[in-house]
């Protein structure tokens, strides 16, 4: 099952005012269906519509009000549950009244019945409903989630996702639900356990995983790696920023030309590193992903325009957000999806898909004819596999146990 998604730029019913850098899908509920956007966030676990637009300002206004609402009045099967329950955010809240529809991806033939989601009656700093894709029923909540469903429905054969963002040229991502495109990733494959909740700095049941280091390569090709930096993270596709301590962040921000923190809280820097060929590399355990520059950095279409680091300092949280995930094609996933997908298999990575990736342990041009002969090989295997093999994606493959 796949979902089409997009940034911002392309999401334009009627406007061309829109959030920056958030990640939305568009879903339908109810009978009829009724359409809304909602944001998709794997560091929630929720699924919620109808924010007040009234508590929103700037341009989150306009795309609040485009977003679509859902009213429980008009769908014949909408059915209230009679509980409420106030959602917190790193930014934004909502309180939330509890009631079960049939839900269904806009790309989607099938829909989901019975789905228990949350509709607001208040909300603050929120421009539009939230799409929880992380931990469900027994981890993180106490009912079964968007991502329960597909599995308990049939909808899927594993309980697990592929997300690609796409790059900011792109501005066009794709969400897999139970499968993953094989033909869209490069290298190995390399599995990082996630760090149970107790042992994490909040907590709470996420995608906590050890980043081992951050390290700088410039244009000149020597890498740098900056002390300190290896730490648990967890990777949130809600937050369009990266959130790193503040030592780490500055240590980065002067890198790239800002000595401290605008009155906003960022780091503005000089728009021409967006053409610089250089990467600011996360390393994990058998993988190592490199950020471009450009995806690194956040453009502000102003006069004149403004860039800023797609990082910002945080004692409370860190986590690797849009900035960093661009970069990267992301599978939380069941264990039985790993030995489907044989790790031990390198797929080439197309220059023309997969610019500025990194090979997950083989970084060759594999051009010679033996390495094609091999890949042909491994065609033929994927046609086998094809029930996996759903939509497109970008970039590297980054891989975290779904832990059930």
């Amino acid at each position: 099952m796949s979902a089409a998604f997009t940034c911002p730029s392309s999401i334009r019913p009627t406007s061309n005012i829109f959030p920056a850098n958030e990640v939305f899908s568009s879903i339908s509920i109810g009978t009829p269906p009724q359409p809304v956007f909602v944001q998709l966030d794997t560091g929630s676990f929720e699924l919620w519509v109808n924010p007040d637009c009234a508590q929103v300002s700037g341009p989150d206004v306009t795309f609040c009000e485009q977003a679509g609402q859902y009213d429980t009045t008009k769908s014949s099967t909408a059915t209230s549950l009679g509980t409420t329950r106030t959602l917190k955010y790193g930014i934004g809240s909502a309180n939330i009244s509890y009631f079960k529809d049939t839900i269904a991806l806009a790309s989607s033939p099938t829909a989901l019945k019975e789905v228990q989601f949350g509709v607001a009656t208040a909300s603050d700093d929120a421009f539009s409903g939230i799409l929880g894709i992380g931990y469900g029923q027994g981890i993180a909540t106490k009912y079964p989630n968007f991502i329960d469903h597909l599995k308990e429905q049939n909808v899927t054969r594993v309980k697990a996702y592929t997300l690609a963002l796409g790059s900011k040229d792109a501005q066009e991502g794709v969400i897999v639900f139970g499968g993953v495109d094989t033909s869209k990733f490069a290298g190995k494959l390399a599995k990082l356990p996630v760090i149970p909740a107790e042992e994490t700095p909040d907590r709470v049941p996420r995608f906590w995983v050890d980043m081992q280091s951050v390290s700088l390569t410039p244009p000149s090709g020597v890498n740098r790696v900056y002390p300190n930096s290896g730490q648990p993270v967890f990777l949130d596709s809600g937050s369009t920023m990266t959130l790193l301590p503040e030592k780490l962040s500055q240590a980065i921000a002067s890198d790239f030309g800002a000595s401290e923190l605008d009155v906003n809280g960022f780091y503005r820097i000089d728009c021409s590193l967006t053409t610089i060929k250089g990467t600011l590399d996360f390393a994990f355990d058998g993988m190592t992903i490199k950020v471009p520059y450009k995806e690194l950095i956040r453009e502000v279409a102003s006069n004149p325009p403004a860039c800023f680091l797609g990082i910002m300092p945080s004692d409370r949280f860190t986590l690797l957000g849009d900035t960093f995930m661009r970069s990267a094609y992301n599978i939380p996933f069941a264990t039985n999806l790993w030995e489907r997908l044989k790790p031990e298999r390198c797929i080439r990575c197309q220059k023309a898909v997969c610019t500025g990736c990194v090979l997950l342990g083989d970084d060759d041009d594999n051009d010679d004819e033996e390495e094609e002969e091999e890949e042909e090989k491994e065609e033929e295997e994927e046609k086998e596999e094809e029930e996996l093999i759903d939509a497109d994606g970008v970039r590297v493959l980054s891989l975290w146990d779904w832990g059930v």
